[in-house]
């Protein structure tokens, strides 16, 4: 079984350390990019080769995408955890 999985902000320093690891794991693929800073998220999904999605809410309703890396501003993090929660992500 493969795990998709949907990168909420690449604000922390760690980011793309952390796709690298999940990229690395034979059962996880990186399927889309959201970032509270749009320009930021749309290379990043270039880069990835996966879509941008300018709304959280959208992404995390996307079935194909079962899991997420969160690496938001701090000050973002309950808002985006508990989305990514009630999206059973």
């Amino acid at each position: 079984m493969t795990i998709r999985i949907g990168k909420i902000s690449l604000w922390h320093v760690h980011a793309w350390d952390y796709i690298k690891q999940a990229q690395e794991h034979e059962d996880t693929v990186m399927a889309a990019v959201w970032d509270e800073d749009a320009e930021r998220g749309q290379e990043a999904a270039e880069r990835l080769n996966v879509p941008f999605y300018a709304s959280l809410e959208d992404m995390l309703a996307q079935d194909n995408i079962d899991a997420v890396i969160v690496d938001a501003p701090t000050r973002l993090h309950e808002d985006v955890i508990t989305a990514a929660a009630k999206a059973g992500k």
